[in-house]
């Protein structure tokens, strides 16, 4: 999990535990769901979220 802003695309080389993963845009919102309902598999992943969430302002949260 990566908080990134004004990426580009470019070329990629994964190796060991990266091979076989995807790359999918989520609005925060749905991944904080996703993290909370069990969709996320990887704890490392569904923490990384839960942290963003309470890092990063939300329109409607102050």
């Amino acid at each position: 999990m990566f908080i990134a802003r004004n990426l580009t695309v470019g070329e990629q080389e994964l190796t060991g535990t990266e091979t076989g993963m995807t790359v999918e845009w989520w609005p925060l919102q749905e991944a904080v769901a996703a993290a909370m309902d069990g969709r996320l598999l990887l704890s490392g992943a569904a923490v990384s979220v839960l942290m963003a969430a309470n890092t990063i302002p939300t329109p409607g949260h102050a």
